[in-house]
């Protein structure tokens, strides 16, 4: 998807982890502007190595207390996906806009202005990815959920790193949303019914789907979403997350979903989709 042009940096401040960038309005080069003793509109205090960094920055007339409070989710965010992944598997550095308003945040992500409906979304190939934060979501969003899609992004960035030959795109998308939105939730300690609630009294009402869900095939995003989800969190429940994860390799490495689903469960992916279903069919009496 196009990358628009970020505005030149007014200002930067910074700690020991995070690098947090406030832009002005002003047009400026397409990748992050950093700070430069040249340039003496640029304040700078502190240390920091950008290459381990996580970046927070403002794209348009994005507002700075929002900056701000991404800079700290995007910290915890990146523990919360290496708790699942393994230590250093985020490639760094981790960069985030908070996009000024619904133009900007199309402008840098290609998706249309009234997309209100994705809070964030990853743009650009494996080592110059990005998460764009869209400004509407800021205010819908308690402070859980802004943790939560800060870390489904930023999984997402981890997934973008396979073996040579391999893509994510050969993932289905139930796994490849489903184990980002798995990560997002996984240190919540909530329970499926806490989390996705209404998804399974819709269950409950009209029986579990019949084959693994399709985030993006439902007219409410979540619901599309949630199931993915609870498809991988059936299977971390049911044979471990280590074995979640090696599905995931061996699927991104190009090896064919059933194929990976059995040679790591020991079950046909039939099996595996009427067990899923049996186990959400449970879910959702227990909440209906």
């Amino acid at each position: 998807m196009p990358v628009a042009q970020l505005p030149r940096a007014a200002a930067v401040t910074f700690s020991a982890a995070v690098l947090v960038i406030l832009a002005g309005c002003g047009p400026g080069p397409e990748e992050p502007v950093t700070a430069s003793p040249a340039e003496p509109s640029v304040q700078v205090s502190g240390e920091a190595s950008p290459p381990d960094s996580v970046l927070v920055l403002a794209a348009g007339d994005a507002d700075p207390e929002q900056v701000s409070g991404y800079s700290r989710l995007a910290e915890r965010a990146v523990g919360q996906v290496e708790a699942v992944w393994g230590p250093n598997r985020v490639p760094r550095p981790v960069l985030v806009h908070v996009a000024g308003d619904a133009q900007t945040f199309a402008g840098l992500t290609g998706h249309p202005e009234d997309a209100a409906d994705i809070p964030a979304t990853t743009v650009g190939p494996a080592g110059q990815a990005r998460v764009v934060i869209h400004p509407a979501a800021w205010g819908q969003l308690t402070e859980e959920g802004r943790l939560a899609v800060l870390t489904h992004e930023v999984a997402h960035l981890v997934q973008q790193v396979v073996p040579e030959g391999g893509s994510p795109e050969q993932a289905p998308p139930w796994l490849h949303e489903g184990l980002a939105e798995y990560t997002a939730h996984r240190g919540s300690g909530r329970e499926p019914q806490q989390i996705a609630g209404t998804v399974l009294q819709e269950v409950d009402r009209v029986g579990p789907p019949g084959d693994w869900p399709d985030p993006e095939g439902y007219p409410d995003r979540w619901h599309g979403y949630a199931l993915s989800w609870l498809a991988c969190r059936y299977l971390a429940d049911t044979y471990g997350e280590e074995q979640l994860l090696r599905v995931w390799s061996e699927v991104a490495g190009g090896v064919p979903t059933g194929t990976a689903l059995r040679a790591v469960t020991e079950e046909s992916e039939r099996q595996l989709l009427t067990g899923w279903r049996r186990w959400l069919a449970t879910l959702a009496d227990e909440v209906g």
